[in-house]
């Protein structure tokens, strides 16, 4: 079951990698958050579109679904507190996936973003969140001031677009 660290305290995200498109030096990869009523599984039937397309396609499971570490009781007293305790709860599962992804960027040496000479680019992630998936991912933007400069530049070059 590969998983992932998302931050230093042994917090880890469970995912699937359709891994490096056959014969590709250059791929764009495509980091999919699912939503609340289903788990990255969700994504699999596009698993098999994913390397005629030049994609490598990582589908995470966020905290609290299968193969991801489960939320602490104090977490999820903290889900169901104040709208200060429930913000703090998003803002903290933005940044743990940023580190997620910083984490399988360097491990999988995924390429940097590469422009051709016709202008087209390749490379790098695009984000996409499915339904409350986009409650993280827009939390990792929104909350990137929180990632040290080194974190966010280095995912900064990296980044293509997020998909809501």
């Amino acid at each position: 079951m590969p998983l992932g660290p998302a931050d230093d305290k042994g917090t880890v995200l469970y995912y699937e990698d359709t891994g490096v498109p056959e014969g590709a030096r250059a791929y764009t990869t495509l980091i999919l958050v699912h939503g609340t009523m289903f788990n990255g599984a969700i994504f699999r039937r596009m698993y098999p579109y994913a390397a005629s397309n030049n994609l490598r396609i990582v589908s995470v499971n966020k905290r609290d679904y299968v193969g991801s570490t489960p939320y602490t009781t104090e977490e999820l007293s903290a889900v169901q507190g104040t709208a200060e305790e429930q913000k703090a709860i998003i803002d903290a599962d933005g940044v743990r996936l940023a580190h997620f992804i910083a984490w399988f960027i360097e491990t999988e040496k995924i390429p940097p973003i590469l422009e051709a000479k016709d202008g087209t680019r390749i490379g790098g992630f695009a984000l996409a969140g499915w339904s409350s998936g986009n409650v993280v991912t827009i939390s990792l933007l929104g909350n990137a001031n929180k990632l040290p400069e080194t974190t966010r530049e280095f995912l900064g070059s990296y980044f293509r677009t997020l998909v809501v």
